[in-house]
């Protein structure tokens, strides 16, 4: 199985990408990733770890018994993404690992000090979590663009810190594919955002499809 790195940004889309040319980002392909009008963050995320509309997994927002338990969607039947791979390495991922709430719920009415202090914990994490050489799957979901955006003060410098995280994190990991991944804009508005260090020749990609390609190429599923 080929070592997947999969960053995931809250707030990310291809026009601030493009806008800041953030080179580490934008890798060999990238574009927008369809998503439905008025789809919140929590909907969005839940669909890539579990392939299913919302509709079906009925997340449509920071729902928190969910959050509190990362077995929650699995004791519903869903297969999750991570459980499929031998040796993922979670962090920070909501729905996922349960430390999310207690970092980042209502995170946006702290100061900014606390803000860019508490993503870039988690970087730092992912940085030394990283380097262990026996991962096959690693997920991180930063949350420094939405959370800047609604506390008034995001600006060019955090799309610069977004982008040289991916560098380093790419540069410790060794991955042999990284995909980084975004939900929507910052005004909760699609499209979402992917790019792809490999040529995926995707069109108009969706959720959906994400999850199929890491299960069916990835994990062999």
């Amino acid at each position: 199985m080929s070592r997947l790195l999969v960053i995931c940004f809250d707030g990310l889309n291809r026009k601030a990408v493009e806008k800041y040319n953030l080179k580490n980002i934008m890798q060999v392909e990238y574009g927008d990733v369809v998503t439905g009008a008025g789809m919140m963050s929590g909907a969005l995320w839940t669909t890539l770890i579990t392939g299913e509309p919302p509709a079906k997994h009925k997340i449509h927002g920071w729902y928190s018994q969910a959050l509190n338990d990362s077995f929650y969607l699995d004791k519903l039947g869903f297969k999750v993404l991570v459980r499929y791979a031998r040796n993922p390495i979670v962090v920070y991922y909501p729905f996922l690992d349960e430390r999310w709430p207690s970092m980042f719920l209502g995170i946006e009415h702290l100061p900014q000090e606390t803000i860019i202090k508490r993503n870039t914990e988690v970087y730092e994490e992912s940085l030394e979590k990283i380097q262990d050489p026996h991962w096959d799957l690693f997920l991180v979901c930063f949350m420094i663009i939405d959370n800047l955006y609604h506390y008034g003060k995001l600006d060019e410098g955090a799309y610069r810190t977004a982008d040289r995280w991916v560098k380093n994190l790419k540069e410790a990991g060794n991955p042999e594919w990284t995909l980084v991944l975004g939900d929507k804009g910052t005004d909760h508005r699609p499209p979402g955002f992917y790019s792809s260090s490999k040529k995926l020749s995707l069109s108009s990609p969706n959720w959906r499809d994400f999850y199929k390609i890491i299960m069916e190429d990835i994990l062999k599923c």
